[in-house]
Parts: C-alpha cells; sequence; structure tokens
C-alpha cells in the first residue's frame, strides 16, 4: 500500500473508533480495500487477495454484495467456433 493510502486508511479508521457505524468512512474503506483486492486477484496474490476480501467484507456494508458473492457469467465467441 502507498504511503497516501496508509495514511487515509488510518484516518479512516480513526474516524471509525470515534463513529462505528460512520457510512462514509465505512464506504471509504470498503472502496480502498476492495482497489487492493481486485490489484492482489490480478496479480495472482492468492493469499493477499483474501486478506483483503475479508477486509471488504468488513466494511462494505451490501455495496460490494454482488461481486463478493462469486457468481460471475462468462460468454466466449470463437473464430471459428
Amino acid at each position: 500500500m502507498a504511503a497516501a493510502d496508509g495514511r487515509w486508511r488510518e484516518l479512516l479508521l480513526q474516524a471509525l473508533g470515534h463513529e462505528p457505524d460512520n457510512h462514509p468512512a465505512r464506504e471509504a474503506l470498503a472502496d480502498l480495500y476492495w482497489s487492493r483486492f481486485v490489484e492482489a486477484e490480478e496479480a495472482g496474490q492468492t493469499a493477499t487477495a483474501q486478506v483483503f476480501r475479508a477486509l471488504v467484507d468488513q466494511y462494505h456494508d451490501g455495496k460490494y454484495a454482488i461481486e463478493l458473492v462469486g457468481d460471475g457469467h462468462l460468454e466466449l465467441e470463437s473464430d471459428p467456433p
């Protein structure tokens, strides 16, 4: 995580320490952790992705519910068929 992300994360966690149900802080943390989760998945870093997925689960309040279910749809077209 970049230094700016680390500082941003620290401030958000401080806000939640004062107001645990602070929706904007929870959403910002979920967004930060989601981006890290996606980066780790794309890099094939399974263990790191699992850590960030758990953090998204903790803070997303439903925002990433569909994405986290893991029910995807893949459609392939080939030429020749």
